[in-house]
């Protein structure tokens, strides 16, 4: 847009410069006597227009200087530099470059200010390009000796990170000055070359050079940057030799600055003490040292001391302040320093002090607060990586995930701390899967961050955690300077898969590269050991990292160790070395022990280790079931059944586990404009469709006809077609079309490579079948008992269903089961309040082990509205996740948006989304029931349930019909979390509408009608009324719903 005002603006100019026609035939009188004055006027006049135009340049009146620039018949170099450095400090540097293209264009010729100048102001406003242009020129012209100019070259080159281009400018250099060496000192600091420092000090001194402040300031700060301490010390030396330590108030800063970050505090505290009190920047220096080595009395006294001086606080001490409260977990502290922070308007000037507040609140576990402070924030990428932050130091990981969409989607961008936290966030989550990584890592390399430490060392821990250790192993081998972080995450991929003699070999190769090994290198080599049974190669690296390295081994060392041991036999080796070991009473080694005591029938030993497992976990039901299973395998069955009789008095409960296997995506495409009952249940993975329709995300107004594509390719050729009009279908809505689709499922299963294909565009009568897979020579179709569901989609993954229209069903309409990557998009079910099953969640229902279900445009009602239930029926374990129902009509149903468990089941549901729902007349628009029970009598509550969390709804309007427009009855035991609400609008006409909660927590932001102030209630049951009359009673706890 700028760009375009210039122009415009140069137009103008254009219009407003005089055209001038000089005479062809001038009196003879003026050449005769007046040519010396009219030469000698013109040099006045053109210096005279310079100085006016200087003095309204720094007056202000920068478009009466340019209008005085273009009244002027003739301008000289000093003129377009005059004009082109006003516009430069003003903060127009585009326009500076127009001018700057004028003159070349208009043949004038640059001077040594003109490049110093212009150079300068590509430097700034990041115009590399132009730069390197004008480099070409000032060689052109022979002006690259000048020491302005190159000095200006050498400032450019070290912006754009080519350190080795400005060295070899600076060295050709025949005139270096102080500022030039300063200049130069500083770039060399900021790109990360601290360590050449001292040697280019050296350089300087040598040539005769004096420093001044500057030029230790410099040196300090490069030496902080890297951790340079031995290098730091003998800066310090030099400045009080020269006595500069008490006497520069810029010198004894930077000291402080320094050991703060080296974490030096008591020499901190030396450099601060010889400093006046009245100076504020090094109070501040100072409570930042003591806060982020986490002396956290010195920092508030040091803070309180400040504020009796009479010294205002700066963004560094509130920094530190709350990264202290961060690392502490003290959310006390966090929220004074935020109150303090408002007080003093740092909200919303910094961005620093709100990217920390937002760390504070999430590290602290407060993630509303954390959410509160972003959305006042400026919509900024580095607020966005501490949301980022924030949210995985919940758990909350795949918001994560979607909020790195959301930073790409709006054009915020990401740097290296989004990509590396977003990694991380797969790392942890259930959804982590190659593709994502690898779209993750082509992130990385696009955008440059591919050498990247961090990033590199979070893909590096992503794919050895998905079994892609090749992959990893890429990562590592492509850095161009790997450091001790590096070879530690690659020796941990290699432990993670169970390849110990590969993290061994790492481990020699990083010794030989001369990197030291910390605790966490050591433990990951262990770990390997402990995976592949390398028992011997395990004692020889427990002993050399404390004999040889300095490092001594902590509990989780010798955790790894007595593991080893136990798995290899050697029983009475591992229990000797566990009475070693720092952390005697550390339960988790013993039970690994009694473990392996178990495994290889150690009587004698696993004795000893059972009665000191059960005495220092007696509260833990996996000790107790790990001893009883011990007496169980040594034939002492009394005692076994003694130990579980004891855990089940106390009224143990163990946690159920899950694992998830990632296995190769198949698709089945079903897509029927109308279509009456029809079931599918166990799709088959040898149905394949096209490659193209692999992207299954739904998309608004997608009007693609998928069935037009021409041909069918993978990297297998060709498919065999299995068309149902080719085996007798009608496709007219009349004729009864079941076996032809029947005998081309059949056809379809028993073929490899095959695709069964539905024509768009028709209309077929289907029958309730039942279309089942894995398909193989022997198909069962089984015939439909009871009342069927309209359409079941079960066991699939990768489905689309789009434009379909199910009517009357006998009950549920659609059911999703056990399936993943499903997408559901333009349907419209309906059936008459008086169906045989009105109280069945029959629109749409999604049951136990399904995720990533996607729905979008969806037409229910009456009957009942879109569910996810039917979960931990019979103690059984239910798992649904990543549910999104996008653009919705319900009208009439019974129950709107509901989430159902049975009592006394496991598992959970979470990260699911409802937004952009629209509801007339609904009973119970917004439910969540964890007390479900289908038994005619009442159910007494169960001390277990299936845990929900992550669940938001967004953009929900219209009527109820019941007074609880929002219901959430959770759990005592299990509760409901991470409930949030966002722009909700329900009401009922005689304005009773109300919400209920019962062990649910959450938030609400926006406009919430009715009111959902009980998800922030520590209160067990709690209820929100718009009427008084309204009251909570206890049938909410109890259910007898058939």
């Amino acid at each position: 847009m700028q760009s375009i005002k210039w122009l415009r603006f140069a137009r103008t100019i254009t219009i407003l410069t005089p055209k001038y026609k000089p005479m062809t035939n001038p009196p003879s009188f003026l050449l005769l006597n007046l040519d010396s004055y009219c030469e000698t006027n013109t040099l006045d006049k053109v210096y005279s227009c310079n100085r006016a135009i200087g003095k309204l340049i720094k007056s202000g009146s920068l478009n009466s200087a340019h209008k005085l620039f273009d009244e002027m018949p003739e301008r000289d170099t000093v003129t377009w530099n005059i004009l082109i450095s006003g516009y430069s400090r003003y903060g127009f540097p585009r326009e500076a470059l127009y001018l700057y293209n004028q003159m070349v264009n208009q043949g004038v010729r640059e001077s040594s200010s003109t490049f110093s100048t212009i150079l300068s102001v590509c430097c700034n406003a990041g115009f590399y390009q132009e730069g390197s242009e004008i480099h070409c020129r000032v060689i052109s012209l022979g002006l690259d000796l000048n020491v302005y100019v190159g000095s200006a070259l050498v400032d450019l080159y070290l912006h754009v990170g080519l350190g080795d281009i400005a060295l070899r400018l600076f060295d050709e250099m025949q005139e270096r000055n102080l500022a030039v060496w300063n200049l130069f000192l500083r770039g060399f600091g900021e790109l990360g070359r601290s360590s050449e420092l001292l040697g280019l000090f050296n350089n300087m001194k040598m040539e005769g050079v004096v420093p001044n402040p500057v030029t230790f300031c410099y040196l300090i700060r490069g030496c902080g940057n890297e951790r340079l301490v031995d290098e730091g010390k003998q800066v310090h030396s030099h400045v009080i030799k020269i006595g500069w330590s008490e006497s520069d108030l810029f010198v004894a800063n930077a000291l402080v600055d320094f050991y703060s970050a080296c974490g030096r505090v008591t020499d901190a505290r030396t450099s601060f003490e010889v400093i006046p009190a009245e100076d504020v920047i090094s109070w501040n220096s100072m409570v930042a040292a003591y806060a982020d080595n986490e002396f956290s009395l010195h920092a508030l006294e040091t803070f309180a001391r400040m504020q009796l001086w009479g010294k205002k606080p700066s963004i560094r001490s509130f920094v530190g302040l709350l990264n202290l409260s961060s690392s502490n977990e003290n959310l006390l502290l966090g929220r004074q320093a935020h109150c303090l922070v408002l007080k003093m308007g740092f909200d919303a000037g910094s961005i620093h002090v709100q990217s920390a507040l937002i760390d504070m609140y999430g590290k602290c576990g407060d993630i509303d607060g954390s959410v509160s402070v972003f959305e006042d924030a400026p919509n900024r990428m580095e607020s966005c990586n501490s949301l980022m932050t924030s949210l995985l130091q919940c758990g909350i990981v795949e918001d994560v995930v979607e909020l790195f969409g959301l930073m790409v989607d709006e054009g915020l961008g990401f740097d290296e701390v989004s990509l590396s936290t977003t990694l991380k966030a797969l790392t942890v989550s259930i959804f982590a899967s190659l593709v994502s990584c690898t779209l993750l890592q082509c992130c990385a390399i696009k955008s440059g961050f591919e050498s990247d430490i961090a990033v590199s060392c979070s893909l590096i821990d992503a794919y050895s955690r998905s079994g892609h250790v090749k992959l990893s192993s890429q990562v590592f081998e492509e850095l161009p300077s790997a450091n001790t972080i590096c070879y530690t995450s690659i020796i941990n991929a290699y432990a993670r898969n169970g390849m110990g003699m590969e993290g061994l070999g790492i481990l020699k190769a990083m010794l030989q590269k001369g990197l030291k090994p910390d605790k966490v290198t050591f433990l990951c080599v262990l770990t390997g050991c402990n995976h592949s049974g390398l028992v011997d190669e395990g004692r020889m690296v427990l002993n050399l990292m404390q004999k040889l390295h300095g490092v001594m081994p902590d509990r989780r060392h010798y955790s790894c160790m007595v593991d080893l041991l136990g798995r290899a036999g050697l029983l009475v080796d591992a229990e000797d070395l566990l009475k070693q070991a720092p952390a005697q009473n550390n339960a988790v080694m013993w039970s690994s022990l009694l473990r392996s005591c178990t495994v290889h029938l150690n009587e004698a030993v696993g004795r000893r280790v059972a009665k000191v497992v059960l005495d220092l976990e007696p509260a833990d039901p996996t000790t107790w079931l790990q001893a009883s299973k011990f007496y169980s395998e040594i034939g002492e069955f009394g005692t076994s059944m003694q130990i579980k009789e004891i855990a089940v008095a106390r009224k143990m409960r163990r946690d159920i586990g899950y694992s998830l296997v990632e296995i190769c995506s198949f698709a089945v495409l079903v897509e029927l404009p109308r279509i009456e009952t029809l079931q599918i249940s166990n799709l088959s993975d040898d149905i394949r469709v096209p490659h193209s329709l692999e992207n299954l995300d739904i998309e608004e107004g997608d009007e693609i006809d998928l069935f037009e594509l021409p041909s069918w390719t993978s990297e297998r050729g060709s498919k065999v077609l299995v068309n149902v009009d080719g085996f007798g279908a009608v496709g007219d809505g009349i004729s009864d079309d079941t076996q032809a689709f029947v005998s081309a499922w059949k056809q379809a299963c028993s073929t490899t490579k095959s695709v069964f294909l539905v024509p768009l565009g028709r209309r077929y009568l289907v029958n309730a079948t039942r279309f089942r897979g894995p398909c193989a020579d022997k198909l069962l179709i089984q015939p439909c008992k009871g009342a069927p569901t309209a359409l079941t989609i079960d066991s699939s993954s990768a489905v689309r269903v789009k434009g379909l229209t199910i009517k009357n069903s006998q009950q549920m309409h659609f059911t999703i089961s056990r399936c993943q990557n499903v997408r559901l998009s333009d349907l419209l079910i309906s059936a008459p309040e008086d169906s045989p099953n009105t109280d069945g969640d029959d629109c749409i229902s999604i049951v136990n082990a399904s995720s990533s279900i996607k729905m979008k445009t969806i037409y229910c009602g009456p009957g009942h509205g879109i569910s996810i239930g039917s979960l931990g029926k019979d103690n059984s374990t239910g798992i649904v996740t990543k549910v999104v129902v996008d653009t919705a009509f319900l009208r009439g149903t019974t129950n709107g948006l509901r989430i159902k468990t049975w009592q006394g089941g496991s598992g959970y549901v979470r990260a699911v989304r409802f937004q952009n729902v629209r509801m007339e007349d609904v009973s119970n628009p917004i439910i969540i029931d964890q007390f479900y029970c289908d038994s005619p009598t009442s159910c007494q509550n169960q001390t277990s349930a299936v845990a929900i969390s992550q669940v938001m709804y967004q953009n929900i309007s219209g009527t109820t019909k019941t007074a609880n427009a929002m219901k959430f009855a959770c759990s005592d035991t299990v509760p409901c979390s991470h409930l949030v609400l966002n722009n909700i609008n329900l009401v009922k006409m005689d304005g009773t509408a109300e919400t209920y909660c019962n062990s649910a927590t959450g938030f609400g932001y926006g406009y919430v009608q009715p009111s959902a102030e009980c998800l922030n209630s520590s209160d067990k049951e709690f209820i929100v009324k718009q009427a008084d009359d309204a009251r909570p009673s206890e049938h909410y706890l109890i259910h007898t719903e058939l």
